[in-house]
């Protein structure tokens, strides 16, 4: 029976790699959520943008209403601003993470090879081992002489 001795380690790079993943999609939904916070930001300034061309166009405009929808339009746009400093320091943390991914399954498939070569060598020696068997039962039974 194949028996791998550093069986214990390739399973605690297995679990480590498995954890490094969840981290990742951790870190990408964050980044998910904050990428369409923006766009969120972006539709609310082009909305509103519309709006005020909208009231200009109907004739209903007062100073009033251009203040409200550029002020409004401005700060939308810095929100969106902001967000995009946020989006780059999380897809850092995205790089990084990913990067940590990597090395996970890098440790984890040396010892995934490791285990397929010992593996392949078992089968090897069993197969000897099993013509041996074979050849020394074949030769007890065959007598000189006989057919």
């Amino acid at each position: 029976m194949f028996r791998f001795r550093l069986d214990t380690i390739l399973r605690y790079r297995r679990q480590m790699e498995d954890h490094e993943k969840r981290e990742l999609g951790k870190v990408r939904s964050v980044l998910a959520v904050e990428t369409n916070k923006k766009l969120e930001y972006l539709q609310n300034s082009a909305q509103s943008g519309s709006l005020l061309d909208q009231k200009k166009e109907s004739g209903s405009f007062t100073a009033d209403d251009f203040f409200f929808y550029a002020n409004f339009i401005e700060g939308m746009k810095q929100r969106a601003a902001r967000q995009d400093l946020k989006i780059k320091k999380i897809e850092e943390v995205v790089d990084r993470q990913r990067e940590k991914v990597v090395g996970a399954m890098k440790k984890r498939k040396i010892f995934s090879i490791l285990k397929s070569h010992r593996y392949q060598e078992y089968l090897v020696e069993e197969n000897r081992a099993e013509q041996s068997f074979i050849d020394e039962t074949v030769s007890t039974r065959w007598k000189p002489g006989e057919k």
